[in-house]
């Protein structure tokens, strides 16, 4: 029993120090990354695995890694986003034989990744389409002077912005939808 709690310390020194040491010294992003950091052995054929997953100039929504030995082979999924040139570092127990065989691997997602921010560029010049539509109608509206109706030319023109805004607040509608059938999608 004392032999058991010696190693359940030791283990929690361990994971301690190498977080500390990975928070303190970030190695520089590259592309999307994984890394295994420390295997830490906790039970007999059980291992804790501190391990780094780095986002490159996209950001990562729904992280995946896949870690496998000769006796397991588990998906970890991080809770959190990677947001571009950085990293996250967590860790994952495993089943293992011998530890030399724990290997990892990120579940790639970077084309989902792409096409959401993708979407999200969209959403954004859609939202500064109709705040430049709105403007230029606020504009028109105010040339007309309190006591008179407008012309039949200021009125089409209302008319027209207030169509093309109405097309906008419809395609950012469908842009929005695309986005979340994406993230359902890539998040399982």
């Amino acid at each position: 029993m004392v032999q058991k709690n010696g190693m359940i310390l030791m283990t929690a020194f361990l994971f301690g120090a190498v977080i500390l040491l990975v928070t303190i010294s970030l190695s520089p992003v590259q592309l999307q990354t994984t890394s295994i950091m420390a295997i830490v052995p906790s039970t007999e054929n059980t291992h804790s695995v501190i391990f780094q997953v780095c986002a490159g100039d996209t950001i990562m929504r729904a992280p995946e890694v896949r870690i496998s030995s000769d006796t397991e082979v588990k998906t970890v999924k991080l809770s959190k986003e990677i947001l571009p040139e950085s990293c996250r570092q967590t860790s994952a127990i495993i089943k293992a034989t011998d530890s030399k065989t724990i290997k990892m691997e990120k579940v790639d997602k970077k084309n989902i990744n792409i096409m959401i921010t993708e979407v999200d560029e969209k959403i954004l010049n859609i939202q500064s389409e109709i705040t430049k539509k709105n403007a230029e109608l606020e504009e028109l509206i105010a040339r007309i002077p309190e006591d008179k109706s407008p012309s039949h030319s200021v009125n089409a023109k209302i008319n027209n912005i207030a169509v093309e805004i109405s097309k906008l607040r419809n395609q950012l509608h469908d842009v929005k939808m695309e986005r979340e059938k994406l993230l359902v999608f890539l998040k399982g």
